[in-house]
């Protein structure tokens, strides 16, 4: 009686032992269902980050890609503006040539002249005069800069093409030669310009112009001076002068102009323009 109480007091006590019987798997049962639970949850709080992350990167790469197709709109265009140019450069060198050559014949004869002694008589002191207004009058070098100054501002990095890229600035580091061999000629034609006024009186030019555009000369022209030394350094101010534009600025030019037509050539190509 004893003994069988004592197993039914063991059961008892067995039953109501923590983790054990009916009650925990139960429990058992509700940690499973929590854990799969918290599982799922995670799984499509991954999925979803995966999705948004994979949207984003999409997002990225259609702008990236529209960005980089816009720049290269951009950077052709560029380059077929820049052939443009040069188009037009070509045309304005060749016709600074064809002026320089003239100015070059006018320094020739004028500086020739006066070495020569034809100083004397009325008609070649008028020849003098109308030589004098030929050879030092002004003469200008201005090139298109209109893409140029865009490309200078940030839009040079649009020309992925290195053959153009490279021609482009190769054409600035000329045209910057060119532009400091011009500015002197400038210098000098300016200072033989001051000593002429010691020479050519004004007042024998007339305000009319002959059909080349050149003022024209009164009838009975003198000279201020006949000062051999005056006469001499005005000479071979001139005379300098004539040599840089044969020596340096018309060969300069023609250089420019070469590299000008190179490049519309080289842009056609690249681009494939007809």
């Amino acid at each position: 009686m004893t003994e069988n109480a004592g197993k039914s007091g063991d059961r008892t006590e067995h039953r109501n032992k923590p983790g054990t019987g009916k009650r925990a798997n139960e429990n058992v049962k509700m940690d499973r269902s929590g854990y799969n639970k918290d599982t799922g949850g995670r799984k499509s709080f991954l999925w979803e980050f995966l999705m948004l992350f994979l949207a984003v990167f999409c997002g990225f790469l259609a702008q990236y890609s529209l960005e980089h197709k816009i720049e290269r709109e951009q950077g052709r265009d560029f380059a077929l503006s820049f052939r443009e140019d040069m188009i037009k450069d070509t045309a304005i060198l060749q016709k600074n040539i064809i002026g320089l050559q003239n100015l070059y014949s006018a320094c020739d004869s004028l500086s020739h002249n006066i070495a020569k002694g034809r100083t004397k008589t009325k008609d070649e002191i008028k020849r003098l005069y109308e030589l004098n207004l030929s050879a030092l009058s002004g003469f200008t070098i201005n090139l298109t800069d209109r893409t140029s100054a865009q490309l200078k501002s940030g839009g040079m990095r649009l020309i992925t093409n290195k053959k153009v890229a490279d021609a482009i600035v190769g054409y600035w580091d000329k045209l910057g030669l060119l532009e400091a061999i011009d500015e002197g000629a400038q210098t000098m034609r300016m200072q033989a310009r001051e000593k002429s006024y010691l020479i050519f009186d004004q007042k024998y030019y007339s305000e009319s112009v002959n059909a080349q555009g050149a003022r024209l000369v009164f009838d009975g022209a003198v000279l201020m001076t006949n000062d051999y030394v005056q006469l001499t350094e005005f000479a071979n101010r001139v005379s300098h002068i004539k040599n840089l534009i044969k020596g340096r600025l018309i060969n300069s030019l023609e250089d420019q102009k070469a590299m000008a037509s190179e490049i519309v050539e080289l842009i056609s190509e690249e681009y494939k323009i007809k």
